[in-house]
Order: C-alpha cells, then structure tokens, then sequence
C-alpha cells in the first residue's frame, strides 16, 4: 500500500500542465513538459491558416505570432514578428533559427488542426518567453486559405496566464 501511494505522489508530481482558451470557434490549448517545452494545439472550424501571437500589450505591433498551415499534406509553422498591423515578416529574415519540433496537423470536413512544440526559453530577440505563470495578450486567428497573405476569417485578442 505504501508503494501505491509513493508510486501515485511520484506520479502527481510529473504530471503535465494543460491549459486552454476558446474565442469565435477557435481553439488554443498548451502544455508544459518537463524538458522546459511547451506543445500548443490550434483547432479552428474551417480549412486553412491558423495563427497564435503573443504580446505583453494589447497590440499588433511587436507581437511574435507563429501562423500554422497544412498545404499539400504537410503541416509548417513560420515564425513572424509583427513590426506594426498589416506588416510582419518571418523572423527568418532576421537570420532567427526557429526552436520549433513535432509539428503535425490535418484538414477535415470539420476545419484545421495544428499541433507544435516550442522551448520555453526564447531563442532570439523576436520570441517571447514562454514561462508558465506569464500573462500576455493571445492574439487568435484563423483563415479560409492556406496561403498566409491570405486575410484572416477571424482574428481576436484575450489575456491568458501561461
């Protein structure tokens, strides 16, 4: 019985933080893992793009905002910074290398879904820090195309703790 109880305490303390947030048929949900990682999830009711961004101010300009896709059968994520609305480049353009893995994601009749993990630690100037407890403004959106130039269907800000 002992046992039990050390192997479930051991258990309870590894276990995985997940969150989520819903806006306008959009949804985001995370998870921290012990290698200082975090995996999001994009789910969106339509067929194409799919975009998160994060900012300490309820603004567009300065927001890191990563936009997921699945074009020919194969999901991407670019990483962008926004420099002010309407204008955000990848942040390749930057020379920044993307900490980006386990990228996965398919279309169906019932919309997109993008799954992707990131480190919790920025790896350039562009990113943010990724720290569970940390508050910023989540910027969701999701388009009718999987071209990224293509204006979003939907786009929408709301303030989560990570």
């Amino acid at each position: 019985m002992i046992i039990r109880l050390l192997l479930l305490a051991s258990l309870m303390v590894t276990q995985n933080t997940s969150k989520r947030i819903s806006a306008q048929g959009m949804e985001v949900s995370w998870e921290y893992t012990e290698s200082e990682m975090v995996s999001f999830t994009l789910k969106a009711p339509l067929q194409g793009w799919v975009a998160i961004g994060f900012n300490e101010k309820q603004a567009l300009s300065d927001t890191w905002l990563l936009m997921a896709r699945v074009q020919n059968g194969k999901a991407e994520v670019i990483e962008h910074y926004v420099r002010a609305p309407g204008d955000y480049v990848p942040t390749a353009t930057y020379g920044d290398t993307s900490g980006i893995v386990q990228v996965r994601g398919r279309e169906t009749s019932e919309g997109t879904e993008l799954s992707f993990t990131l480190p919790v630690n920025p790896t350039s100037p562009r990113q943010k820090s990724l720290e569970e407890g940390r508050a910023y403004h989540l910027l969701l959106a999701y388009s009718v195309d999987d071209d990224f130039a293509h204006h979003s269907r939907m786009r929408t800000s709301k303030q989560v703790t990570l």
